[in-house]
């Protein structure tokens, strides 16, 4: 999930949460109006907070793939679906 934090003398700014995932989301769809495909992997061995996943699949969607370490192969065969994908 993105997450950044900027500090100066004056104040903080920090990019995360809801507006963070919606603003990386509208970045992705520009990019998608070039015609790139997106293919975006969440990896983790740990059971992770909720949270984290709804705001990965507000952020990309159904090109979104959740990918449990001890399944890596499932890297391999989501890369081949998406090459053998016509538009």
């Amino acid at each position: 999930v993105p997450y950044m934090t900027y500090q100066n003398e004056t104040y903080t700014y920090y990019y995360n949460g809801e507006s963070a995932a919606q603003h990386t989301k509208r970045q992705i769809n520009k990019i998608k109006e070039h015609n790139y495909q997106i293919l975006s992997y969440f990896i983790t061995a740990y059971d992770t907070e909720p949270i984290a996943k709804k705001q990965f699949n507000i952020m990309y969607g159904k090109d979104a793939k959740f990918i449990d370490t001890n399944n890596i192969n499932s890297i391999a065969r989501t890369i081949n679906e998406m090459f053998l994908q016509k538009d």
